[in-house]
């Protein structure tokens, strides 16, 4: 292959955790890869069913749960999300069914 082109950090919506495991996870992949390893970052939330009941079951929006995520991951890795993402953007998020 020659490069990645990106790295897709999938976590179930009914339950997202970024708990030590997956932070330990992110962690090494940055030693591995560098900094610039959040320039290829997405979300991915699985579980995001999107039938009337489930919608109005869920206690935040794709974007309050975008910008949460984000930020978390912000918080644990500043140093290195500001270069990758200057102006506080947010990581590409992707829900899925």
């Amino acid at each position: 292959l020659g490069h990645v082109s990106v790295f897709v950090l999938v976590f179930n919506a009914e339950q997202p955790r970024l708990n030590a495991t997956v932070q330990n996870m992110l962690l090494l992949l940055e030693e591995c890869f560098g900094w610039r390893l959040w320039c290829n970052v997405a979300l991915l939330f699985t579980r995001w069913y999107m039938d009337p009941k489930s919608q109005q079951r869920r206690k935040k929006s794709s974007d309050q749960i975008k910008q949460e995520w984000s930020s978390r991951l912000r918080e644990l890795f500043p140093t290195s999300i500001v270069q990758a993402l200057p102006d506080k953007q947010s990581f590409p998020c992707y829900f899925v069914d």
